[in-house]
């Protein structure tokens, strides 16, 4: 069934496939991959769109290199990373953010060129689409599915026949 869906919903769909994968259910699991592979589909074109180009890559690349040099370390000395892909303490951290001023100068045109097409990227993920899921029978969805895993697949849900 075709939707409108904005196309940040389709990165949280995707999860939510990968959250029911382990549940049984013939028909389920083959509605369930057969989205996946369509979501994918779509998610790296996106992911593609976002990738840094010519001089917003140079930037891009510098930026992250400075991340890394002030960010925090677990006890291998490797950079921690938060759940939304963020490195774990530069915020708060001065030398960074005296340093990352400087980058951004140093490499203006890298720079707007990054932030312009960082625009269009969330652009894009607001904009709504018509999307077409395949749907699984509420019937058909496994008993023991739980309600966080329930809501994150409810595009993929056909109402429960009355």
């Amino acid at each position: 069934m075709t939707q409108k869906i904005q196309r940040s919903v389709l990165f949280q769909v995707l999860t939510g496939v990968e959250l029911v994968k382990d549940l049984k259910g013939v028909k389920f699991s083959f509605i369930m991959i057969k989205n996946k592979k369509k979501l994918l589909e779509e998610i790296q074109s996106l992911q593609k769109a976002a990738e840094p180009s010519g001089k917003g890559k140079e930037y891009e690349n510098a930026r992250i290199e400075l991340c890394h040099k002030y960010c925090d370390k677990d006890d291998r000395g490797r950079s921690v990373m938060l759940d939304d892909g963020t490195f774990s303490g530069v915020e708060d951290n001065p030398e960074f953010h005296r340093e990352i001023t400087e980058l951004k100068k140093e490499m203006s045109e890298g720079y707007e060129e990054r932030s312009k097409q960082v625009d269009e990227y969330n652009k894009m993920l607001d904009e709504e689409i018509a999307f077409k899921f395949y749907q699984v029978d509420f019937e058909d969805i496994p008993s023991d599915i739980t309600p966080a895993q329930m809501e994150m697949i409810m595009p993929l849900v056909r109402e429960p026949k009355k």
